[in-house]
């Protein structure tokens, strides 16, 4: 049993929701390719072989959650679907980089 189940869950969710919303073929391609990349970035982070790559993983994977929100505000689309489950996940990802963070001294070295 890997140790962020739940988040998993919730990002397996949110992924699911991003490729059943009914938006512009235009926008639901960018939606998806992100949350695609959101969820990949995520499973990757499960096999780190240690915090600080884990860390990595999940900044990464925050990252491409906050362009799939960037992706929806500049369509001007409110999908309340998809803002519940990104709202959720978003805090979690918050809290898992914080705890990656505090693993390298609080310092927020994830890109190099």
């Amino acid at each position: 049993m890997f140790k962020n189940y739940l988040s998993y869950q919730f990002a397996q969710g949110f992924d699911r929701a991003c490729r059943a919303s009914e938006v512009s073929a235009a926008v639901k391609e960018k939606l998806v390719r992100s949350s695609e990349k959101m969820l990949d970035h995520f499973a990757k982070s499960l096999t780190a072989k240690d915090s600080t790559e884990e860390a990595k993983f999940f900044f990464v994977s925050l990252l491409c959650l906050r362009d799939c929100r960037d992706i929806l505000s500049e369509s001007g689309l409110v999908v309340p679907e998809i803002q519940s489950k990104y709202d959720v996940l978003h805090r979690r990802l918050e809290q898992l980089c914080l705890s990656g963070c505090k693993t390298e001294k609080n310092q927020l070295r994830l890109l190099g």
